[in-house]
C-alpha cells in the first residue's frame, strides 16, 4: 500500500517537473491544464513572425516622364514632361485654295449680269488683298509667321491685281436708291462710325412702305426699311468705294403706334466708285 502511494506521488512530481521545464522554456501568455488533478499554467507558444519578403531587385521600367527605369526599392519620382501645344492655325494650302477661288470669281465677273463680284469667305480674304492695312491686321490676328507670309503675300497680290481690273465695273444697282428720305438718310450716315470721313455719292431707301417684324404671337416688334449709302471713305488705303446697308427702324410702342426713327448699320461691301 505504502509502495503504491510512493509511486503515485512520484508520478505527480514527474509531471510537475515537466511542467516547470515548459514554464522556463517559454514566457508568453499562458493557458491552464490539469495534470494529475492539479491545475498548471502553461504558456502558449507565440508564433514566430515570418521575415519580410525581400524586395525584388528587378523592377519594371517606370513611366515617370520619359521611360526612365526605376532603381531597386522605391521608384524615383520624375516630373511629367509638358508637351508643346500645337498651334490651331488653319492649313496654308486651304487658305491658298480659298484665295484662288476668290480670284477666279473676280476674273469671271460680268457686269451685264449684275451678279456678286466675290463670295464672302471666313476668314475674310478679299479686303486683305486690296488693303495693306487690312492684310497686316489679318496677319496679326492669325499670328502669321514669316514663312506663311511669304506664301500668302504673292497669292493676295494676285487677287488684288484681278480686283483692280474688275472692281471699277462693280457698282450698286440703282434700284436700291429708289426712294429718297433726306432726314432718314442723314441718320444713316451718322449711324456709321466713319460717317465723318465719308464722301457720299448716292443714298436712298429701297422700299416705299415699312416692313413689319412680328413675334411668335403675331404682335409687332418693330418696322423697318433697307437704306443704302454709296460712298468713298477718305480714311481707306485703297481706291475703292463702299456700299453700306443700314436699317431704318421704328420700335413698336403698342396701340398701333411706333416710336422715333433711328438707323442701325448692317453690312459693308466693297464696290467701284462712280
Amino acid at each position: 500500500m505504502e509502495t503504491l502511494k510512493t509511486r503515485k506521488w512520484a508520478g505527480v512530481f514527474a509531471c510537475l517537473a515537466g511542467a516547470i521545464l515548459l514554464v522556463t522554456a517559454h514566457t508568453s501568455a499562458a493557458q491552464e491544464v490539469r495534470v494529475g488533478g492539479v491545475s498548471i499554467s502553461i504558456p502558449t507558444r507565440p508564433k514566430t513572425p515570418k521575415p519580410d519578403k525581400p524586395a525584388d531587385k528587378t523592377q519594371p521600367a517606370s513611366t515617370n516622364g520619359g521611360g526612365v527605369k526605376a532603381e531597386s526599392g522605391e521608384a524615383k519620382a520624375q516630373p511629367p514632361r509638358t508637351q508643346p501645344r500645337a498651334q490651331s492655325a488653319p492649313s496654308l494650302d486651304i487658305i491658298l485654295e480659298e484665295i484662288d477661288k476668290r480670284k477666279k470669281e473676280v476674273e469671271s465677273y460680268n457686269a451685264s449680269r449684275r451678279g456678286q463680284l466675290v463670295t464672302p469667305s471666313t476668314p475674310e480674304l478679299f479686303l486683305p488683298a486690296i488693303s495693306r492695312r487690312a492684310r497686316e491686321k489679318y496677319y496679326g490676328q492669325e499670328k502669321v509667321n514669316e514663312a506663311r507670309r511669304s506664301a500668302l503675300d504673292p497669292a493676295l497680290d494676285s487677287l488684288a491685281t484681278a480686283a483692280a481690273k474688275k472692281l471699277p465695273l462693280y457698282k450698286p444697282d440703282p434700284s436700291v436708291f429708289a426712294f429718297r428720305n433726306p432726314p432718314a438718310e442723314q441718320l444713316m450716315v451718322r449711324s456709321r462710325a466713319n460717317g465723318a470721313t465719308l464722301k457720299v455719292h448716292q443714298s436712298g431707301i429701297k422700299e416705299a412702305g415699312w416692313i413689319i417684324e412680328k413675334n411668335d404671337f403675331g404682335i409687332p416688334i418693330d418696322r423697318y426699311k433697307h437704306g443704302f449709302i454709296w460712298a468713298r471713305d477718305a480714311g481707306d488705303d485703297h481706291p475703292y468705294c463702299h456700299l453700306y446697308t443700314v436699317y431704318v427702324l421704328q420700335n413698336y410702342e403698342g396701340g398701333g403706334t411706333y416710336g422715333q426713327t433711328f438707323a442701325k448699320p448692317f453690312d459693308d461691301e466693297i464696290v467701284g466708285c462712280p
